[in-house]
């Protein structure tokens, strides 16, 4: 917010969501068209629940963590971003090259993952900037440098920028 002179959520919707195109996505709950149901599962129990976000305090507070709430569509869009260098199928450059290679190296050779912190852990993954970072390939097709988090609601991001793939 001191770099931009606006608001996180207002500097994210100009950068990010507006120029991607991901109309449903925003914070706050402005918008909520498009939104799947929520679900908590308990003792052999699933309930639906309200989309409601514990994680951001007050209207004031624009969590860069655990704040931005959108549709699946809009979620795949700026994965697919990613995947493809950092361009949108538009040509919108979203990232530049170096800060992608930046975000997708490993920081930290020597840190396992455990799974109470990502779906994907071992002795493969390590963490980069923000995100988890695969240090070797696999037989079965995933790049050194595939990398993602795991969103607070039980979303899973993965990008594969040397194959251009994202799920």
């Amino acid at each position: 917010e001191v770099a931009s002179g606006k608001r996180f959520a207002e500097y994210m919707d100009e950068a990010i969501f507006q120029p991607l195109q991901m109309k449903g996505t925003g914070f706050h709950l402005e918008k909520r068209e498009g939104l799947a149901p929520y679900y908590f599962a308990e003792e052999k129990s699933i309930y639906e629940i309200p989309h409601e976000n514990y994680l951001v305090f007050s209207d004031a507070y624009d969590s860069g963590g655990a704040g931005a709430i959108g549709c699946v569509e809009d979620y795949a869009k700026f994965a697919k971003t990613l995947a493809c260098g950092g361009v949108s199928e538009d040509g919108y450059r979203l990232l530049g090259e170096d800060a992608l290679k930046q975000l997708r190296t490993c920081q930290y050779e020597n840190l396992q993952l455990q799974s109470t912190f990502t779906c994907v852990q071992g002795e493969s993954y390590g963490y980069g900037l923000g995100v988890r970072v695969r240090k070797t390939p696999t037989a079965w097709g995933l790049s050194e440098g595939e990398f993602g988090w795991d969103g607070a609601a039980g979303t899973y991001l993965m990008v594969d920028p040397v194959r251009q793939i994202s799920i």
